[in-house]
């Protein structure tokens, strides 16, 4: 089986469904507030998953936190050879087993109370190398913190600007109850639809804005191995990590990352030499496309750059996902002159 031919296929049915799912949500419905937690979901960055951090895609070691989705996917390595587009050749996928299961049924107030355990989220991922030498890599991450989540927070009364856009939506059901009589099934127009949907995509672009670049707290682990082909054949772990990342807003328009790695990975003679880093990035712009800088600095690491220097923009494809590229240079372990390095990476979600 060809399974670089099912690969797009099985992308685009995932985005298909991302697609759909965005279409469905309801936030407000006739008799108030959607009790389930599936319709608050936001359209945040997709940042980089624990495993697929592993995969070493770009060199910085910073992990950023992320709002809890039921699936994410992330790939990197577009170009060949001869700089032409090419089937990727890291791939991840990191999703929340509770979210995923059920997630349709499950209610604001049971997420609420569990939030913990549905904000545990497991991710793996795979690449190949130029010899087809493959590497594969598992993690773990968990949420201590996440102010933007709009299912932990409570959208009902947590914003003055969300209470009114609510209000406004149930007059609007209040009015076709009056049209159509208190025993008549509450049946809308078009006119009435479009403005319940547009009132609806209001509080979650409002909620975006303003809520894109609040306070967060994960802690993660992961674990990588390399095979001897592509196949995943005689995998022998190479390197083991645990980040702990906070972000802080900077008002509405930035925000603050401070992030460390303690880890251990092998070296070139094949043994266990620690790999701890230190990081700091800047955000500037809005939920939809941001710039950002950092810089990291290696503490008692020998298999890792020393230093790094790195910029970049994330911006956000409408229904679709994210992009992410980043250009930036990077100490040589082995001595000599800095290295250029670059990233671009897409990532998609189902909303």
């Amino acid at each position: 089986m060809n399974t670089h031919r099912l690969f797009p296929v099985g992308l685009f049915a995932l985005l298909t469904l991302s697609v759909g799912n965005t279409a469905d949500a309801q936030l407000v419905q006739a008799t108030g507030l959607s009790p389930f937690a599936k319709d608050y979901k936001i359209d945040f960055a997709i940042p980089d998953a624990p495993a697929f951090k592993l995969l070493e895609v770009d060199q910085s070691a910073i992990l950023r936190p992320q709002t809890a989705r039921d699936l994410t996917v992330a790939l990197d390595g577009f170009r060949g050879n001869s700089n032409s587009f090419v089937i990727p050749k890291q791939f991840g996928v990191e999703l929340s087993p509770g979210l995923l299961v059920g997630s349709g049924q499950l209610k604001v107030s049971d997420y609420a109370t569990k939030k913990y355990l549905y904000a545990t989220r497991f991710s793996g991922a795979a690449s190949r190398d130029s010899l087809n030498h493959g590497q594969l890599a598992a993690g773990v991450r968990f949420s201590l913190v996440d102010e933007q989540d709009m299912r932990n927070k409570g959208a009902a009364g947590s914003d003055v600007e969300v209470t009114r856009l609510t209000a406004s939506i149930l007059s609007v059901y209040t009015a076709v109850r009056r049209r159509v009589g208190p025993a008549a099934a509450l049946t809308l127009n078009e006119e009435e639809k479009t403005a319940v949907k547009a009132l609806s995509d209001s509080i979650k672009q409002y909620w975006a804005d303003k809520y894109w670049n609040a306070n967060s707290l994960e802690f993660a682990l992961g674990a990588r191995a390399r095979t001897a082909d592509s196949l995943g054949h005689d995998p022998k772990v190479d390197e083991t990590a645990a980040w702990l990342t906070y972000a802080n807003g900077l008002q509405g328009w930035g925000q603050f990352l401070f992030g460390a790695k303690v880890g251990a990975a092998r070296d070139s003679t094949g043994s266990f030499q620690s790999s701890n880093t230190f990081a700091a990035r800047l955000y500037l712009g809005s939920n939809d496309i941001k710039a950002f800088v950092e810089g990291q600095q290696a503490l008692a690491s020998k298999t890792q750059a020393q230093w790094l220097v790195n910029s970049g923009v994330e911006a956000r494809l409408p229904t679709v996902g994210w992009i992410n590229a980043s250009a930036g240079y990077a100490s040589n372990p082995t001595g000599g002159k800095p290295r250029l390095i670059s990233s671009f990476k897409f990532k998609t979600a189902v909303p």
